[in-house]
């Protein structure tokens, strides 16, 4: 699954702020507010970040420097994702 994503939207670049997270890809940019998320799970080597909307994106750990991940853990629980 991993995979067919990878081909179709390419290698993602993440931001994440206290107002909420910013995906881009080679299909574009989707941003979103954490309002906009319903739940924040730890998996095995990634974050499932699912949307109200529905769907969800998967953030590799490896995305995050250990600061980074730090930081987006503290986000997390500022903002009761």
């Amino acid at each position: 699954m991993f995979k067919i994503k990878v081909a179709k939207v390419g290698t993602c670049k993440f931001t994440f702020s206290e107002d909420g997270l910013t995906r881009e890809s080679k299909v574009g940019v989707k941003s979103c507010g954490w309002d906009e998320v319903s739940a924040v799970n730890s998996l095995s080597g990634t974050y499932l970040i699912h949307l109200r909307s529905g769907g969800a994106m998967p953030v590799p750990y490896r995305v995050f420097s250990t600061e980074e991940r730090r930081e987006f853990e503290g986000i997390l629980t500022r903002v009761e994702a």
